[in-house]
């Protein structure tokens, strides 16, 4: 809730909750303008929820400001002043276009109503050069209904009951386009008051939508008044291929990316009646582990999977959470997913296999053993099969290498270890192969 303090010159905004109104306020710069306090006028929010207008009664000023709908945050931008008393505002429902009626400070000049293109606030005098005349008629009260019309009230000069209603029938057009009808309604003998009271902006979309994350389903729910004869909806996701248009009343779409997407909607009813209108509908960006393709590892190994896209929330089919990072040692499916602070999450996944591991043919194998504590001993006649080139390393009971060939000879006693290195650079070993003294077994069987 947020309401004009004069005397500070602030704005001040109430977060209200399930609980009530929050009663300590944020305060945010306003312009100074003397003379406000007590005085009437009008404010309202764009369509989009980025800007606040305001403007107050005999005066010729227009605050204008930014908005943060997330958390109220107000920033005053610049006055908007042409030398004429706002009477009332309202913005076209795509937030494109705003109209503003005014009272001339020269009492023989009409009434008038403008619209300025809001595709130039954020340089003021080009918003104010955008300024075109649609219409002459009492603007006060400008209020946009459920039909996406703007209406007002429509009298040309001060003096005399007001009888009329002048509607704007398509705000979503530049300039005379947009069809303004000075005395569209007339009410007479009835006459009509100070101002249109404000209707609660979210009952006034044209089409709703409910939605976060992209690849998330975003379920659209038009408010179109009366039901269409037909209706076309263009989502502007080049990428989703023909889903990117649909003729349904209330379509969903998946988004095939995040970002802001501008959502078309063409809508023709029974009486004839065209209308065109569009939201910026914002898609969260979903965060995009990657844990690569399957692979494989080899027998006994470990294998890092690294999912890093961001300080996200980290879970993991293991069990494990919170780190980006998890080393394996198994083989099978793993999957991590990844959410980040919005909600958004993905889910990645990868296979581990293993390599096929050398296989050793002992058929030819011959074992010679060392005699009278001398060396030599020998190994020979191993046949390996694996994924070749493959390379060979024999070592010794402490570790040490001795050999790279697949037959060793001058061996004393000890055990013998091979490793086999394939072209995966996967090492499989075989053994230990035990070389003995022949010359000690001799003696032990001696017969005395």
């Amino acid at each position: 809730m947020i309401t004009r303090k004069f005397n500070e010159n602030k704005y001040a905004v109430f977060l209200i909750t399930p609980d009530g109104i929050v009663n300590s306020p944020n305060f945010y710069n306003a312009t100074n303008i003397a003379g406000l306090d007590g005085k009437r006028g009008y404010m309202k929010f764009s369509y989009d929820k980025k800007y606040l207008f305001a403007a107050y009664e005999d005066s010729d000023i227009i605050e204008v400001c930014s908005f943060n709908h997330n958390n109220g945050e107000i920033e005053f931008l610049f006055e908007l002043n042409n030398g004429n008393n706002p009477l009332g505002f309202e913005f076209s429902p795509d937030s494109k276009f705003v109209y503003i009626a005014y009272r001339p400070n020269t009492p023989s000049l009409p009434y008038e109503i403008r619209q300025f293109n809001m595709g130039n606030i954020s340089t003021p005098w080009l918003f104010l050069q955008s300024s075109q005349i649609i219409g002459a008629g009492y603007g006060l009260g400008l209020q946009l209904a459920t039909d996406g019309k703007i209406y007002c009230f429509g009298k040309r000069y001060s003096t005399g009951p007001d009888h009329t209603i002048g509607v704007i029938h398509n705000p979503w057009e530049l300039g005379s386009n947009c069809l303004f009808e000075f005395e569209a309604i007339n009410l007479f003998p009835g006459e009509t008051s100070k101002s249109i009271p404000n209707i609660f902006m979210d009952f006034l979309y044209r089409f709703d939508f409910d939605g976060v994350c992209e690849n998330d389903v975003f379920a659209f729910q038009s408010n179109f008044n009366p039901v269409p004869d037909s209706i076309r909806w263009y989502f502007n996701d080049f990428l989703s291929g023909e889903n990117n248009i649909s003729y349904e009343l209330n379509p969903i779409h998946l988004f095939s990316d995040g970002g802001i997407f501008e959502v078309e909607v063409d809508v023709w009813y029974p009486t004839g009646r065209y209308e065109h209108t569009s939201r910026v509908v914002e898609v969260e960006y979903a965060p995009e582990p990657d844990l690569g393709p399957d692979t494989t590892m080899c027998t006994n190994a470990d294998i890092l999977l690294d999912a890093e896209c961001g300080p996200h929330f980290y879970s993991w089919s293991t069990g494990a959470i919170g780190s980006s990072q998890i080393t394996v040692s198994d083989t099978g499916w793993y999957w991590v997913r990844v959410e980040n602070d919005n909600g958004c999450f993905e889910i990645d996944s990868i296979h581990i296999g293993l390599f096929p591991q050398a296989i050793a043919d002992t058929t030819n194998l011959e074992i010679i053993p060392t005699t009278c504590g001398g060396s030599t001993g020998v190994i020979k006649g191993l046949i390996i099969n694996g994924l070749p080139p493959i390379s060979y390393k024999w070592l010794d009971d402490l570790g040490n290498p001795i050999s790279n060939s697949l037959d060793i000879y001058h061996l004393p006693v000890g055990n013998y270890t091979l490793e086999v290195t394939d072209s995966n650079n996967c090492i499989t070993s075989f053994g230990p192969f035990s070389i003995i003294d022949a010359g000690d077994v001799l003696i032990e069987n001696v017969d005395y």
